[in-house]
């Protein structure tokens, strides 16, 4: 964490064209792995989305999102 103590939580959407579903798919598998030894990030979750209007147990498998809680605003901003 930074001299404040303050986190910057990142959310990020990701679209994927139907031809890449499954290259999409296996990113949920392999980018946990890559997060874990990243010792910037303090927590990380991969997210899948639904699909319809409102809340749907739909999934939709062209977006998916990942949430990173970073130790500070500048190494969030790095990695980018």
């Amino acid at each position: 964490m930074d001299s404040s103590g303050e986190q910057t939580v990142v959310l990020s959407f990701f679209r994927f064209h139907r031809r890449k579903y499954h290259w999409a798919m296996s990113r949920m598998a392999f980018v946990p792995m890559q997060l874990k030894g990243e010792k910037r990030v303090s927590f990380f979750k991969m997210l899948g989305t639904g699909g319809g209007y409102g809340y749907s147990i739909k999934p939709d498998f062209s977006v998916y999102a990942l949430l990173t809680v970073w130790n500070r605003r500048e190494e969030a901003e790095e990695f980018e």
